[in-house]
């Protein structure tokens, strides 16, 4: 099996209520008694998109589902997305599109250059697969390289404020990464395209 059977709550925690169970398939149920699963197709990752992901990774990557439940206006979004560790991508030397990332700012400063505090959470395009897969990093390093790219792209890029509080700059595919080690700290490297 090509996922590992663990989740990882990529966004919106907060929504889920106090006393639930913190298994996929206990979210699945409340998402699905909430309304929230309108088009199972496009919403859950089914057998159709894990076939296309077994072309390219391999359950030693180490792939889960993450879950994102967006807060749009009054009402709930579910949506679930194919995760994978920064070491898997290390090890699998890979450059990826990178489409968006979200991080949470230590002062909130969206008109301008800011500094970030936490994880960097990204969506990205792997090579050979055509579907968004996400990954998160908290390594300072990384997180340092997301937020001096931040602060060049940020006038050219659209910035958005989530519900709660990250910014995410959407830069669709105009950057590429490939995620590395340097002596113990994971890093990144990162190239521009004209797309």
């Amino acid at each position: 099996m090509l996922f590992l059977g663990g989740f990882v709550m990529f966004e919106g925690y907060e929504s889920l209520p106090g006393d639930i169970l913190l298994n996929l398939e206990a979210i699945r149920n409340w998402a699905n008694e909430e309304g929230l699963i309108i088009d199972p197709d496009f919403q859950l990752m089914n057998t159709e998109k894990m076939e296309e992901l077994k072309t390219v990774f391999s359950p030693e990557d180490q792939m889960q589902i993450a879950i994102a439940i967006h807060k749009e206006e009054s009402s709930l979004n579910y949506l679930e997305y194919p995760f994978i560790p920064v070491k898997s991508l290390i090890k699998k030397g890979a450059t990826i599109d990178l489409y968006y990332w979200r991080m949470l700012p230590s002062a909130k400063k969206v008109s301008g250059p800011s500094n970030f505090i936490g994880d960097v959470k990204f969506g990205f395009i792997y090579p050979g697969t055509y579907q968004e897969i996400c990954s998160l990093s908290a390594g300072n390093l990384v997180v340092q390289k997301f937020t001096a790219l931040f602060n060049q792209l940020y006038l050219s890029c659209p910035i958005t404020t989530l519900s709660n509080g990250e910014i995410s700059i959407n830069v669709e595919g105009k950057v590429k990464a490939q995620f590395t080690k340097s002596g113990r700290k994971y890093d990144v490297i990162f190239s521009l395209t004209d797309r």
